[in-house]
């Protein structure tokens, strides 16, 4: 049975190798298997591997040879691989060990899945390490692959340490056992009057064994613990600090968990239509994206045809749908739809920026291109109730460009100027803020679109260009707002949970609000604090999670109002502070 220092050494070995060959397609786990008596390690790719050997033919189209492109698109020299788009790929991404029978390219297959290991490999570095051993009940996981070696040598030099001191006591005891036989014989042999004084030397030396006797028990007692926690890292890495999400989750998850790759591959084809359902963070996007490279991938529905006798799509429907460019992906807002760019190109779609759109801009454009409307008095915005009763025109769009330009100007000017007005004459970063502010007035005294972007990239590049200034920079500054924001919530929430009553009345208030919809702005303050923060920390009860979040949120609204006329509480926020006005709360 392997172990985990056998799994992680193996990782090591193939991952340096994929670098060292540089490889297209990269591994992103690792299942051991058994298969007619024989045990083996099969590697999980993101894509089928593609042949990089190129046929050379003559100006007849003869056949002369073969050319190898220098290209290596998969390492298999230690062993076979999988797609994480077939049946055998999902087996262990699911992470259940025990037997399995599928077919693997139209052959029946049988074997047992002894453990599994899934990670991510992102520029030649291994992280986020999932792992499930055979008849073990914990799943363990490690941040980084050079973690799990970090913590086995720190576990493995303390045992030995403690292994080295019972050797010494166990030395003391066998020197004070001669040193009690050379007593006892010189006792018979000394005289009467010495009696007394050897006996109190005796009963000295008895004393000390007795010490040594028990600081050889908790020794004992220490190194069985010590190698408990060898057994139990899964338990010691569940409570690591670390964010669930990551900048409002726009990370590359190659690997999904069970329930979205379940989802993935749920009613491919059959008439029915899937719904993915689930709250910020929870990969539904990511989701999404790995099914729409899942429908339109010829060798993938080939091994779900094999795996499901129902699927119900012929050979010739089948070629339509893979022809690759017959999608269209809607993204709520830019900034996903750039990560949506990144993560499909890295699933392997094509023409993503020409297939995907932001809906508020796509419904612009068929309103300006196909029907030539827009609205007379909201330039930029044609909710239904608002222009049933509005004439509408038909014409240039030149006046929309200037409306809409002069709009955005007048936006940001408003914006910044809210920032100028903020006072921070008491902050040790005074004059840090003052460079903010300069930037303010800089950008009051823009007059086109384009001095205005020239302003605000100059603004954005400067902590970049002066990043010696320390701790005073705006990056910092940042951090160490976020840094304290966290330690005052943890103290507050430290508070609410020593008093029963105040305790028992805010879990009941989180009830109250989960069964309440979001309102948007108290979205956007929540999302505002996950954004700040670098690390979060995997809590042990949901509710201790909400908890923490509402917290931040609202002594970083608290601290802001001191200091921003303008910040106002509202919502379930304001409501928190008129219902328990005399808790810890005011305290902090």
């Amino acid at each position: 049975m392997e172990k985990i220092i056998d799994i992680a050494n193996a990782i090591r070995k193939h991952t340096g190798e994929e670098k060292e060959m540089k490889v297209v397609n990269p591994s992103m786990g690792r299942g051991y298997i058994r298969m007619n008596g024989t045990e083996q390690q099969v590697w999980l790719t993101n894509n089928e591997y593609e042949s990089t050997t190129r046929i050379i033919r003559g100006m007849n189209d003869e056949y002369q040879g073969t050319e190898d492109s220098g290209i290596t698109h998969t390492h298999t020299k230690d062993g076979p691989y999988t797609s994480k788009n077939t049946a055998y790929g999902s087996i262990f991404i699911d992470q259940k060990c025990g037997e399995y029978q599928i077919k693997v390219r139209g052959r029946d297959m049988k074997f047992t899945l002894l453990n599994s290991t899934l990670y991510s490999q992102l520029n030649w570095r291994v992280s986020n390490v999932r792992m499930v051993l055979e008849g073990e009940k914990y799943k363990y996981q490690f941040k980084t692959l050079a973690e799990i070696f970090k913590a086995i040598e720190e576990d493995t030099q303390t045992l030995n340490e403690t292994e080295e001191n019972i050797r010494q006591q166990q030395a003391a005891a066998e020197k004070f056992k001669k040193e009690q036989e050379e007593y006892e014989r010189r006792l018979k042999e000394a005289e009467a009057a010495e009696a007394a004084r050897i006996q109190a030397e005796k009963e000295k030396k008895e004393e000390e064994e007795r010490i040594r006797q028990e600081e050889l028990a908790k020794l004992m007692e220490k190194k069985e613990k010590i190698e408990s926690n060898l057994h139990q890292l899964e338990e010691q890495h569940r409570h690591a600090v670390r964010f669930i999400r990551e900048q409002a989750s726009l990370r590359l998850q190659p690997i999904l968990d069970p329930l979205q790759n379940q989802a993935k591959f749920a009613h491919l084809y059959d008439g029915k239509t899937l719904v993915i359902d689930g709250g910020p963070g929870t990969g539904k996007t990511t989701t999404l994206i790995q099914r729409l490279k899942l429908l339109i991938d010829e060798l993938a529905l080939n091994d779900y045809r094999d795996n499901h006798p129902g699927f119900e799509l012929t050979p010739a429907q089948q070629e339509l749908v893979c022809k690759g460019d017959n999608w269209i992906f809607f993204s709520p807002t830019a900034l996903l739809r750039l990560y949506l760019n990144d993560n499909m190109s890295y699933e392997g779609l094509t023409n993503t920026l020409s297939r995907t759109h932001v809906w508020e801009d796509y419904r612009k454009l068929l309103l300006r291109d196909y029907y030539q409307i827009a609205g007379t008095d909201m330039p930029f915005t044609f909710p239904a109730s608002r222009i049933r009763d509005k004439k509408l025109f038909i014409g240039s769009h030149t006046d929309i460009e200037k409306q809409f330009t002069g709009f955005y100007i007048r936006y940001i000017k408003e914006m910044f100027e809210q920032i100028r007005q903020i006072e921070t004459k008491e902050f040790a970063w005074k004059d840090t803020s003052n460079i903010i502010k300069f930037y303010c007035r800089e950008i009051q005294a823009a007059k086109t679109l384009e001095q205005l972007i020239r302003v605000l990239l100059n603004f954005q590049n400067h902590d970049k260009l002066n990043s010696t200034e320390g701790e005073h920079s705006i990056k910092n500054i940042t951090r160490t707002f976020s840094e304290q924001l966290t330690s005052a919530a943890s103290l507050l929430q430290a508070h609410i949970e020593q008093d029963e009553a105040c305790n028992q009345s805010v879990q009941a208030l989180l009830k109250e609000w989960e069964a309440t919809p979001v309102d948007e702005s108290e979205q956007e303050e929540e999302e505002e604090i996950e954004e700040t923060e670098e690390e979060a920390i995997h809590l042990s009860h949901e509710q201790r999670h909400a908890l923490n979040r509402r917290l931040k949120a609202l002594l970083r609204l608290l601290a802001l109002r001191k200091y921003d006329k303008k910040a106002r509480l509202q919502g379930k926020t304001k409501n928190c502070m008129n219902e328990y006005p005399s808790t810890s709360m005011k305290r902090n």
